[in-house]
């Protein structure tokens, strides 16, 4: 089961997400979290668990390897020209420049998702997530006008062996892995309370997946104080509100959240 949790920030997502891992840690579960600001650890570390691996990024330090990794890729033959106009100011802008943040967890779902394990990823706030799914569609798009252009390029000039279009090839089709990866084998659990904010903000991220025919299975009321349902043709569970410290919190979704959790995966998943 590889499962991202998804809804506006501080509904409770990072709760829900232990509260499946402790579901799912009898077969091996892996936490990935996703929010800058982790807290899946703080959680945990309420409660003795085993079975459960948590992954926080350093995205920082990821950014870091990235670019220099990017950097060392563009001194190769196929980018030589580059180094005229000063590389490495060059990289450094791509530091602070828009989408890099959204580039860098992109990079952290790919990593995990084909994992053979369970997956829980604890996801960002709605704005920044939409994004990072929303660059994953525009770099296919871009991408794929970018092989046009090059084969146009290649043909003109009867080039052999181009390393540029093999390059663009390569990023497509690792792209296309990754959205094909997450059509098929990944579903969504969006977490919400009951406010008017967090109920337009649900109603923005499920339309934005469905859209995109991401599987939304399940819909989390989170410290509910009704049973009232907001989304046609998807699962709702309302949880009450839980007393106790943040793990003890998580525990107790956990148990309310178990049958279901069961009956929509089975429903879902092959």
């Amino acid at each position: 089961m590889k499962v991202f949790v998804v809804g506006k920030g501080g509904t409770g997502k990072s709760t829900v997400s232990v509260a499946l891992s402790l579901i799912l840690k009898e077969k091996g579960v892996k936490v990935i979290s996703l929010d800058p600001a982790h807290n899946i650890k703080d959680i945990l570390s309420y409660g003795t668990v085993q079975g459960i691996e948590v992954v926080e990024p350093d995205f920082d330090e990821e950014l870091k390897k990235y670019l220099k990794k990017l950097t060392d890729t563009m001194k190769k033959e196929a980018f030589r020209y580059l180094t005229l106009f000063n590389l490495e100011n060059l990289v450094d802008t791509l530091r602070y420049s828009p989408g890099t943040e959204e580039h860098m967890l992109l990079e952290a779902i790919e990593k995990h998702l084909s994992d053979s394990e369970n997956v829980v990823f604890d996801t960002p706030p709605t704005g920044l997530f939409l994004k990072v799914l929303g660059l994953l569609d525009s770099n296919i798009l871009w991408i794929s006008r970018l092989i046009k252009i090059r084969e146009d390029i290649v043909k003109r000039k009867n080039l052999k062996d181009d390393r540029i279009l093999e390059l663009l090839n390569v990023e497509f089709a690792k792209l296309n892995s990754l959205k094909e990866n997450l059509l098929k084998n990944a579903v969504f659990i969006n977490v919400m309370n009951e406010d008017a904010l967090s109920l337009r903000e649900s109603k923005r991220i499920i339309t934005f997946l469905r859209k995109r025919g991401y599987r939304v299975i399940l819909n989390i009321v989170n410290k509910s104080s009704t049973t009232q349902t907001f989304f046609e043709n998807i699962k709702h569970i309302n949880i009450p509100p839980i007393s106790g410290n943040p793990y003890n919190i998580a525990s107790g979704t956990s148990r309310l959240l178990e049958e279901i959790i069961k009956e929509v995966n089975d429903e879902s998943l092959d």
